[in-house]
């Protein structure tokens, strides 16, 4: 019999598994060849065997990898990415976002405009236009258009895939607001002209009122002259004379320097309540005959500053400031907001190299690992404590070295390597011999 594989048979990569009239021709022709000889059954019947575990294969060879696929889309999603690098939104730069999770670099696949929120809210927000795409290495750039909200810094950010719809979003956004900025100064413009109007209308009115009542003084004015005495007036000497007389005896013996009212007013400093302002000044003196004169703290400490006492004073000691404390170089009284201020964390930023600890500067110090780095210290205290604490940076696996310190049986504390977490803590106090004794630990 002749065979039909080539023909009938074969599964080619292209062929749709999945259709019932692909299996149907060839278990037909299949079907018609077993009743065609009957003493061949047994063979035949291994033939559709093979034929079926064939395509079975085939199946699972072809199919698994899409259903894989499918499943991870369906879990994952392909149109966002989630970054958690602190980034701050800006539209004058680019700003690179970092997309750790490998399955979600595999399908994202971002358009020329793209959306980032925030998970913990939707209330910051940006639009921004892709700028590159790394797969390999989830370096995503972009460069925000038009931000809403609080640009950040934030590690929370989504990255949602975006279309043309945001370009015209952002460009009737833009085209609203100058409309608006434009109807705004059409309306400020308006309310100018409305003010300038009424301003005009009253002055119109003020200008009435006065034209009138100049009318009616002047009609006065001249009935009044029709029935004018001059023998009902004084003369001007007469007046003159009065005037003088009452001049001087204002004047009285009052030197020159003092016969007007304005050196009398000059002399007061031009002050209409002179006897209160003289009063209030009286009492805001330092009286020597009670001790029970009232003043506030406020009072007295300008009283202290004014006798020439320091200003940083209680009970006329002197405060020890943080950074003498630190150094151990005054004597002066020590409060409670001082000491834990000459306690606190001194940052030493990003460190590499030999890090020299200087004692002076404070107890308490950390940094951030950006290579291999020696720690030694300098202008310790016998008996001062030192507590470090050092952070792997985004490369990681930086080691730590220690020079002129002592540790439990000779081993030095293990450093954690990984990248972007807490590398190793110390703790210990510096030895009069000159070397510090204590002991370190990693947190994971």
């Amino acid at each position: 019999m002749a065979r039909r594989f080539d023909q009938y048979y074969q599964v080619k990569s292209r062929d749709n598994l999945g259709d019932p009239d692909y299996w149907n021709r060839r278990f037909d022709d299949i079907d018609r060849r077993i009743s065609s000889n009957e003493d061949g059954l047994s063979a035949i019947g291994g033939l559709t065997t093979y034929i079926e575990g064939l395509a079975l294969d085939r199946l699972n060879l072809v199919l698994a990898p899409a259903l894989d696929k499918i499943t991870l889309v369906s879990e994952q999603g392909f149109l966002l990415a989630h970054s958690n690098n602190a980034v701050t939104l800006d539209t004058a730069t680019t700003q690179t976002f970092a997309i750790y999770d490998a399955a979600e670099r595999e399908l994202f696949a971002p358009s020329p405009f793209v959306t980032i929120v925030r998970e913990a809210n939707q209330t910051d927000y940006a639009f921004a236009r892709l700028v590159s795409w790394d797969k390999v290495g989830g370096q995503l750039v972009l460069q925000p258009v038009q931000i809403f909200g609080n640009p950040g810094p934030f590690i929370d950010w989504t990255i949602y895939v975006g279309t043309a719809l945001s370009q015209a979003i952002q460009q009737m956004l833009a085209d609203t607001q100058a409309a608006r900025d434009a109807a705004k100064g059409y309306r400020d413009n308006a309310a100018d002209s409305a003010n300038q109007t009424s301003s005009d209308k009253t002055a119109i009115a003020l200008m009435k009122s006065d034209t009138l009542a100049a009318r009616d003084a002047a009609a006065a004015s001249a009935a009044a002259a029709k029935v004018w005495d001059p023998t009902n007036y004084y003369q001007k000497t007469e007046v003159d004379a009065e005037v003088n007389a009452k001049v001087a005896g204002l004047v009285n013996s009052a030197p020159s320097t003092l016969d007007t009212l304005q050196e009398l007013a000059s002399a007061l400093g031009n002050d209409a309540n002179f006897s209160t302002t003289v009063t209030a000044s009286l009492g805001n003196r330092v009286r020597v005959d009670t001790n029970a004169q009232g003043l506030t703290a406020a009072q007295q400490l300008n009283a202290r500053t004014n006798l020439g006492f320091p200003a940083n004073t209680v009970g006329l000691v002197n405060i020890a400031s943080a950074a003498q404390i630190t150094v151990g170089a005054a004597a002066d009284a020590v409060t409670v907001n001082q000491a834990w201020a000459a306690a606190g964390w001194v940052p030493l930023g990003n460190l590499t190299g030999t890090v020299t600890i200087d004692g002076n500067t404070g107890s308490r110090f950390v940094g951030t690992l950006v290579g291999n780095v020696t720690i030694a210290t300098t202008n310790m205290k016998p008996g001062q404590v030192l507590e470090l604490s050092f952070v792997q940076d985004a490369t990681g696996s930086r080691t730590v070295s220690w020079s002129g310190f002592l540790f439990p049986d000779g081993i030095a504390p293990t450093v954690f390597p990984n990248a972007n977490n807490w590398a190793v803590f110390y703790s210990g106090v510096y030895h009069s011999y000159g070397f510090m004794l204590g002991n370190g630990w990693k947190t994971y």
